[in-house]
């Protein structure tokens, strides 16, 4: 691809991306649990593939000399695809408003008027 073509390319790909940054941000939590459940099946639909070309990309930065932390970092395995959908089980605390599984917050609950 010749360079003005490439940047033709991404100033469509940037263009995209923030018409998508704005209808995400006013979306629902709802909304974007569902979308998250979508892609993480997808990403277990094709868990196999995605591996073995992980697994070429992984080799291909050793040949790079890419340190062996960011190896780890890009190197997946079957439960690394599968953390996503994992998160779903993860509840909002009624306290605070945050995604946890347990949460330590010290903020007291909301005072009746």
């Amino acid at each position: 691809m010749s360079e003005p073509a490439a940047g033709t390319a991404f100033h469509a790909v940037a263009t995209r991306a923030r018409a998508a940054a704005t209808r995400l941000a006013l979306a629902t939590r709802a909304s974007k649990d569902a979308a998250l459940e979508v892609m993480a099946g997808a990403l277990l639909q094709d868990v196999d593939p995605i591996l073995e070309a992980n697994a070429t990309d992984v080799a291909a930065a050793g040949s790079a000399g890419v340190p062996d932390h960011l190896i780890d970092r890009l190197r997946l395995d079957r439960s690394r695809v599968e953390a996503p959908r994992s998160m779903s089980s993860v509840e909002t605390c009624a306290r605070c408003s945050r995604r946890t599984s347990s949460c330590s917050t010290t903020v007291p609950p909301p005072v009746a008027t």
